[in-house]
């Protein structure tokens, strides 16, 4: 039995365009492929940027939060010498008035004596009352002027002399009273200081 024959070209043609579709699907999903590639990378690049933008924000924030407390520290580190110097320097003060009261009590009650006239005995004798008296108050007075000295540098001052003004309840402590009319108010007027028992100071103004 004789098998039919078929054109030659018939099956060529058939097998090329079989074969050029195969190729140009293959080609398109290629094509896909490499265009979806940048897009994801592109998206895992933008989560990772994110990603080290909060941790250093957080860093940041860790460090700013660092600093205010050393800051904190430090202020309050400075208070607390400040607070123990000033409270030294108080007893400091205490102590050293304590020497300075006396000498100051001790020149209201020594007369300064003024030199003789020239010529006259009792002031050429060193061992006469009047000049043992006047080289007393003498040497009373320069030691209270050094000490007072050696106090302003230290800013420990006098108080003025509140004798004839009223009494400042901040600094001054009346412990009794006169009448205006007795010997002991002397010259001062009624509501006034008439004498002033023991002198005050401050210590930088307080």
């Amino acid at each position: 039995m004789a098998h039919p024959r078929w054109p030659a070209s018939f099956f060529s043609s058939t097998s090329v365009a079989a074969d050029s579709s195969a190729s140009s699907s293959a080609g398109s999903d290629a094509t896909a492929a490499a265009s979806a590639a940048p897009s994801n990378d592109a998206a895992a690049l933008k989560t990772r940027l994110a990603e080290l933008d909060k941790e250093l924000f957080a860093v940041q924030d860790e460090y700013r939060r660092c600093l205010a407390e050393t800051e904190n520290i430090r202020q309050t580190a400075r208070r607390e010498l400040a607070r123990a110097q000033s409270a030294a320097m108080e007893r400091f003060a205490r102590e050293v008035v304590r020497a300075a009261e006396p000498l100051e009590l001790a020149l209201a009650r020594t007369p300064s004596l003024p030199a003789s006239a020239a010529g006259a005995t009792q002031a050429d004798d060193p061992t006469s009352a009047r000049h043992l008296l006047r080289d007393l108050h003498t040497g009373i007075d320069l030691t209270h002027s050094s000490l007072v000295k050696s106090l302003a540098r230290f800013g420990i001052t006098a108080l003025p002399d509140p004798v004839g003004h009223r009494p400042d309840p901040a600094a001054h402590e009346v412990v009794r009273r006169v009448p205006a009319s007795s010997p002991d108010a002397g010259n001062a007027a009624a509501g006034t200081v008439a004498a002033c028992e023991t002198p005050g100071y401050a210590l930088n103004g307080r």
